[in-house]
């Protein structure tokens, strides 16, 4: 009967196993080797606690029996519970001071650490009791891997090989050999023979996957994937890694399906549904995320993951209160939407519902860094000190830079507030440095052949919004009177070379801008005559490629500009840079615009900063009759009351001539120009 129940577990085949063994425990109940060899069919089938009990009643009717505690090791290992482990074999060595298992088992748990002279150590004791059995020689053969040393590491395994040539771990650890001998076609023939005598091993297969995606072979990856997952549908990590290749394969279709099956398996994958919110952003498919997303939270409407990554999708627009209610309708004690209710009443400045919220949120749990801001910042708002006060204790938590960025801008604003303006400028200068990623600030182009306007076609309104202007309550304010595209601000810019992205040539040639800009509006639904096209930055080459726009630029005095720039950041998330480099580039940005409007002022209009203070409306009045837009704006919205600044008053730029002077002095001879005294 044990012989039978054994060759059963040694072909992988635990339900034949579990049946013979039930058999003899029915004849034969106070056996400890059938309730032994049940719990192993157990574990096969990964019925955890069926298992654990089965070997609980094994060594109570045998305590004394080394290889039963060290079968409770391998349990515990299987559960990452190390010390017990440990404990077990320990024990199993003081019942058996022969027991190679335990000496094995304890040098894997060192090896697993990295610990390889203790691991040298228990394989010292294990050599004495049988340095020629194949699982010996298969440790000896991982530990020289991990010393880096392939070519004894090969020896041994094939010694292990020639006394098991049909056990699949032996060959798993001869491709291991051989890849990191630089070997990947010996690697990949040991890994297919493992899979021939063990095709369900999920693990082998993952393993000949990773060395063919390292080898460029994606396509063979992919079927090997699609076999896999065949196997074991239900493999969460399966299906993710699977959308990665994808990804590798440029088959964005396929890695969306992929990490749909993926987080419908498993939702909780942040950093899933990070990656696939930036290909949703590259290829401008929101309604595609929301279907997704809707999809997801149909399957699993109490994940706080879910419901959070919907609500970020649409918190800006008018349907994100909706999703906000039906989120704490369907999670009512969720802090996650308790938070994002915070956040949300402080960007409306609903200061005081913000606060309580926050305050609510941080009573149960202090970490959440959402709620803290929001707390911050009405801190801020009533007591600048204290509000820097925690902020410098999120950021001494804190390591992500982005995070960093936002901490010290607000407490240069509490600075400021204070009236503190050389430790505002120390704050906002480090959240300056916190961030690379972004672009580098585009050159300014000369203008290009000579363009004739086209005939017969609407004109192009063009919006150029520099680094340091109201451009979010702008944009906000003409969306009033036109749709305003942005998407030059971030990932997702059209390829017509009037964004981030200039012509490969660094012009557009004689032809012009004009048939590439309504080309690229055409495939995102939009149809040129009814859009104002928001640009992060404008030069000579623009204005010769497109004669016939009528260009606004938003602008005011170029020291207030940087000031805020500085501040607050600005909506081209440029790469980090000098101070002096930002201010020198603002300061040729603006001369080249004023040089432009001298040449030809019937095509360029000044919306400045000074006039949206004085009386906005009328100033976007002005904007609007100038693109003969057939409605104006009728609100404007600056800073909400109760709302912590966003914008520095003009003229603020007074107050930090001293810490800024040699930006600012860079700016000085443009700002005259502008009519801006000093």
């Amino acid at each position: 009967m044990l012989d039978v129940i054994h060759q059963a577990l040694r072909r992988g085949d635990a339900a034949a196993a579990e049946r013979a063994a039930r058999e003899g425990l029915a004849a034969l109940p106070s056996n400890p080797d059938l309730h032994h060899l049940l719990a192993l069919a157990l574990m096969q089938q990964r019925r955890v606690q069926d298992a654990q009990s089965a070997l609980e009643q094994a060594l109570m009717l045998a305590p004394e029996r080394s290889a039963f505690h060290v079968t409770r090791a391998q349990f515990a290992l299987a559960s990452s519970e190390v010390p017990a482990a440990r404990a077990d074999l320990q024990k199993a060595i003081q019942q058996d001071p022969n027991n190679l298992s335990a000496y094995l088992g304890l040098a894997r748990i060192e090896l697993s650490e990295g610990k390889l002279d203790a691991a040298e150590t228990h394989l010292k004791f294990a050599r004495r009791v049988g340095a020629e059995r194949p699982e010996t020689l298969l440790l000896e053969g991982q530990l020289r891997l991990a010393k880096q040393e392939p070519d004894i590491a090969l020896n041994y395994f094939n010694a292990a090989a020639k006394l098991l040539p049909n056990e699949p771990m032996v060959q798993v650890s001869l491709a291991m050999a051989y890849e990191q001998r630089g070997m990947p076609a010996l690697a990949e023939d040991a890994l297919r023979n493992a899979i021939r005598l063990r095709p369900d091993a999920a693990s082998t297969r993952r393993q000949l996957i990773n060395l063919l995606a390292k080898e460029g072979r994606l396509d063979e990856a992919r079927d090997e994937f699609k076999t896999l997952l065949e196997q074991h549908p239900n493999d969460a990590g399966g299906w993710r890694a699977l959308g990665q290749l994808q990804l590798g394969r440029r088959d964005v279709g396929a890695a969306i399906g992929a990490f749909h099956r993926s987080l419908s398996l498993y939702p909780r994958q942040a950093d899933v549904l990070r990656v696939l919110h930036e290909m949703w952003a590259a290829r401008d498919a929101a309604d595609e995320a929301r279907a997704f997303l809707d999809s997801l939270i149909g399957q699993h409407r109490g994940e706080d993951l879910l419901w959070d990554a919907r609500y970020r999708l649409d918190a800006m627009n008018p349907i994100g209160p909706a999703i906000l209610k039906a989120w704490q309708e369907a999670l009512p004690n969720s802090l996650v939407a308790v938070e994002a209710a915070a956040q949300r009443a402080d960007l409306e400045a609903r200061g005081a519902e913000a606060e309580v919220l926050a305050d609510d949120v941080l009573a149960k749990d202090a970490t959440r860094v959402g709620a803290a801001l929001v707390k911050a910042r009405a801190e801020l708002r009533r007591d600048p000190a204290l509000g820097e006060q925690r902020l410098a204790g999120l950021l001494e938590r804190s390591q992500d830079p982005i995070l960093r960025r936002t901490l010290l801008g607000l407490m240069g604003l509490g600075a400021s507030l204070r009236q503190a303006t050389a430790e505002a400028v120390v704050h906002w200068t480090e959240a300056w440095a916190q961030t690379v990623a972004g672009l580098p600030l585009p050159a300014f182009l000369p203008a290009g052949p000579l363009v004739l306007a086209p005939e017969e076609v609407s004109v192009p309104r063009l919006l150029c919004l520099f680094p340091g202007v109201r451009g979010d309550a702008i944009c906000s304010a003409l969306a009033e009177s036109a749709p305003v595209v942005i998407d030059r601000f971030g990932v997702n810019a059209r390829n017509d070379g009037l964004g981030p992205l200039r012509p490969k040539d660094q012009h557009h040639g004689e032809q012009g801008a004009d048939a590439v800009w309504r080309a690229e509006l055409a495939k995102r639904g939009q149809t040129e005559a009814q859009i104002i096209d928001a640009l992060p930055h404008i030069d000579a080459e623009i204005i010769s490629a497109l004669p016939h726009a009528r260009i606004v630029v938003a602008l005011g005095d170029p020291r207030d500009l940087l000031l805020n720039w500085l501040a607050f950041g600005s909506a081209q998330r440029y790469a980090v840079m000098p101070l002096l480099q930002a201010a020198k580039w603002l300061a040729e940005g603006l001369e080249l615009i004023l040089d432009e409007a001298q040449k030809a002022p019937d095509r360029i209009h000044f919306l400045r900063e000074e006039a949206l203070q004085t009386d906005a409306l009328a100033a976007l009045r002005e904007a609007a009759g100038f693109w003969a837009l057939e409605t104006a704006p009728t609100q404007f919205s600056a800073v909400q009351p109760g709302a912590l600044a966003q914008h520095m008053p003009n003229g603020q730029w007074r107050a930090y001539r001293d810490e800024l002077a040699e930006p600012f002095a860079v700016l000085a001879p443009i700002a005259a120009r502008l009519g801006y005294a000093d």
